[in-house]
Protein backbone atom coordinates (compact mmCIF):
# COMPACT_ATOMS: atom_id res chain seq x y z
CA UNK A 1 0.00 0.00 0.00
CA UNK A 2 1.91 2.96 -1.24
CA UNK A 3 -0.86 5.18 -2.57
CA UNK A 4 -3.93 6.88 -1.17
CA UNK A 5 -7.48 7.53 -2.25
CA UNK A 6 -10.24 9.48 -0.54
CA UNK A 7 -13.88 8.82 0.25
CA UNK A 8 -16.72 11.26 0.90
CA UNK A 9 -20.15 10.15 2.11
CA UNK A 10 -23.28 12.12 1.23
CA UNK A 11 -26.57 11.46 3.05
CA UNK A 12 -29.93 12.53 1.69
CA UNK A 13 -33.68 12.02 1.77
CA UNK A 14 -35.75 11.37 -1.34
CA UNK A 15 -34.21 11.78 -4.78
CA UNK A 16 -31.09 13.50 -3.46
CA UNK A 17 -33.18 16.63 -2.96
CA UNK A 18 -32.88 17.03 0.80
CA UNK A 19 -29.46 16.63 2.42
CA UNK A 20 -29.36 15.18 5.93
CA UNK A 21 -27.07 16.97 8.36
CA UNK A 22 -25.65 15.58 11.60
CA UNK A 23 -25.57 11.93 10.51
CA UNK A 24 -22.75 9.96 12.13
CA UNK A 25 -20.57 8.11 9.63
CA UNK A 26 -18.11 5.37 10.62
CA UNK A 27 -15.63 4.24 7.98
CA UNK A 28 -14.03 0.93 8.89
CA UNK A 29 -11.69 -1.53 7.24
CA UNK A 30 -11.76 -5.26 7.87
CA UNK A 31 -8.53 -7.03 8.73
CA UNK A 32 -9.53 -10.68 8.95
CA UNK A 33 -12.06 -10.93 11.79
CA UNK A 34 -11.09 -7.53 13.17
CA UNK A 35 -12.38 -4.12 12.19
CA UNK A 36 -10.19 -1.03 12.19
CA UNK A 37 -11.89 2.35 12.50
CA UNK A 38 -10.37 4.59 9.83
CA UNK A 39 -12.49 7.64 10.62
CA UNK A 40 -15.64 9.00 12.18
CA UNK A 41 -17.28 12.00 10.54
CA UNK A 42 -20.52 13.93 10.95
CA UNK A 43 -22.32 15.17 7.86
CA UNK A 44 -22.55 18.93 7.34
CA UNK A 45 -25.62 20.95 6.30
CA UNK A 46 -25.07 19.72 2.72
CA UNK A 47 -25.21 16.11 3.95
CA UNK A 48 -21.51 15.54 3.22
CA UNK A 49 -18.55 14.39 5.25
CA UNK A 50 -15.09 15.80 4.89
CA UNK A 51 -12.82 13.50 2.84
CA UNK A 52 -11.28 10.48 4.55
CA UNK A 53 -7.90 9.33 3.20
CA UNK A 54 -7.51 5.58 2.69
CA UNK A 55 -4.33 3.64 1.92
CA UNK A 56 -4.71 1.86 -1.42
CA UNK A 57 -2.61 -0.22 -3.80
CA UNK A 58 -0.75 1.74 -6.48
CA UNK A 59 -2.80 2.71 -9.53
CA UNK A 60 -0.55 0.50 -11.66
CA UNK A 61 -2.02 -2.57 -9.96
CA UNK A 62 -5.03 -2.35 -12.27
CA UNK A 63 -2.89 -2.72 -15.38
CA UNK A 64 -2.45 -6.47 -15.05
CA UNK A 65 -4.70 -9.09 -13.37
CA UNK A 66 -1.77 -10.91 -11.74
CA UNK A 67 -0.91 -7.74 -9.76
CA UNK A 68 -3.85 -8.25 -7.41
CA UNK A 69 -6.81 -6.11 -6.44
CA UNK A 70 -6.38 -2.45 -7.45
CA UNK A 71 -8.58 -1.04 -4.67
CA UNK A 72 -9.11 -1.09 -0.92
CA UNK A 73 -12.48 -2.14 0.47
CA UNK A 74 -14.05 -0.24 3.36
CA UNK A 75 -17.38 -0.53 5.16
CA UNK A 76 -19.54 2.50 5.92
CA UNK A 77 -22.03 2.76 8.77
CA UNK A 78 -24.44 5.68 8.87
CA UNK A 79 -26.55 6.57 11.90
CA UNK A 80 -29.00 9.33 12.66
CA UNK A 81 -31.58 9.14 15.45
CA UNK A 82 -34.46 10.06 13.12
CA UNK A 83 -33.62 7.59 10.33
CA UNK A 84 -33.03 3.89 9.86
CA UNK A 85 -29.35 2.96 9.99
CA UNK A 86 -27.52 1.96 6.81
CA UNK A 87 -24.47 -0.32 6.61
CA UNK A 88 -22.66 -0.47 3.26
CA UNK A 89 -20.12 -3.27 2.85
CA UNK A 90 -17.16 -3.47 0.43
CA UNK A 91 -17.05 0.11 -0.86
CA UNK A 92 -14.10 0.32 -3.26
CA UNK A 93 -11.52 3.09 -2.92
CA UNK A 94 -8.93 3.49 -5.70
CA UNK A 95 -5.57 5.25 -5.66
CA UNK A 96 -5.50 8.94 -6.54
CA UNK A 97 -9.31 8.99 -6.79
CA UNK A 98 -12.06 10.54 -4.71
CA UNK A 99 -14.90 8.07 -4.15
CA UNK A 100 -18.33 9.57 -3.43
CA UNK A 101 -20.73 7.23 -1.67
CA UNK A 102 -24.36 8.36 -1.77
CA UNK A 103 -26.56 7.10 1.07
CA UNK A 104 -30.32 7.51 1.01
CA UNK A 105 -31.78 7.45 4.52
CA UNK A 106 -35.32 6.37 5.35
CA UNK A 107 -37.16 8.22 8.13
CA UNK A 108 -38.26 6.22 11.14
CA UNK A 109 -41.56 6.89 12.84
CA UNK A 110 -39.84 6.93 16.23
CA UNK A 111 -36.32 7.24 17.59
CA UNK A 112 -34.34 4.06 17.16
CA UNK A 113 -32.27 2.13 19.65
CA UNK A 114 -28.96 0.51 18.65
CA UNK A 115 -30.51 -2.86 17.79
CA UNK A 116 -33.33 -1.64 15.56
CA UNK A 117 -33.73 -1.55 11.79
CA UNK A 118 -30.49 -1.64 9.84
CA UNK A 119 -30.40 -1.67 6.05
CA UNK A 120 -27.49 -3.80 4.82
CA UNK A 121 -26.05 -3.07 1.36
CA UNK A 122 -23.36 -5.30 -0.16
CA UNK A 123 -21.28 -4.04 -3.09
CA UNK A 124 -19.85 -6.71 -5.37
CA UNK A 125 -16.33 -6.32 -6.81
CA UNK A 126 -15.87 -4.92 -10.28
CA UNK A 127 -14.60 -7.17 -13.03
CA UNK A 128 -11.32 -5.42 -13.83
Amino acid sequence: MAARGAIIVRTFLGNEALPIADAGVHIVQRNGDEEVLLAYRTTDRNGETTPVLVDTPDAGTSESPENGTPFTKVDIRVRHPDYHRVYIHNVQVFADTQTRQLVQLIPSSERLSDNQSVEQIYITPQQL
